[in-house]
């Protein structure tokens, strides 16, 4: 299957779960490519300087940290002004710094589900991961499996 790996990080913790992610899928034999968003500028006169296209992929996995409780500002411009994906299936994932997802984890998640689907995509899963937790390691490890799993089932469909 051919994946992209579209993503926003600002310090560097959701671009390092990413690489892990497409170590993962590239290890089970899928043809995965990473992508960042990049900009240029702050709030509110923000601008996308790099724009990844997500057409070419069967999947599509969007990350971002959380900011504000919400989803950043960058990603939420990116999702917002790509293409439509009419039937193109898509994870998401989140990074934040506090310790639980609902304190906007849960919420990045849902607002980057409904923006994609707006645009026409077949939401499949996400995960959160929560930076400051001691055990950070092992829940990444958790939310790469899932992802894993996630993909077999939808496969299987």
């Amino acid at each position: 299957m051919k994946v992209g790996i579209i993503l926003y990080s600002q310090t560097g913790n959701t671009r390092s779960v990413a690489n892990r992610l497409e170590t993962a899928l590239a290890n089970a034999g899928h043809d995965v490519m990473l992508m960042e968003v990049m900009v240029s500028g702050n709030a509110p006169h923000l601008e996308i300087v790099e724009k990844p296209d997500p057409s070419p992929f069967d999947l599509v996995i969007f990350g971002g940290p959380v900011q504000g409780f919400n989803i950043s500002l960058p990603m939420k411009q990116y999702l917002t002004t790509m293409p439509n994906i009419t039937g193109k299936r898509f994870i998401c994932f989140a990074t934040q710094q506090l310790p639980f997802k609902w304190m906007g984890g849960e919420r990045s998640i849902r607002s980057m589900r409904e923006i994609v689907e707006e645009k026409g995509g077949h939401f499949v899963g996400h995960g959160v991961i929560n930076w400051s937790r001691t055990d950070r390691e092992a829940r990444i490890e958790r939310m790469l499996a899932h992802m894993m799993r996630m993909l077999e089932i939808d496969l299987m469909d």
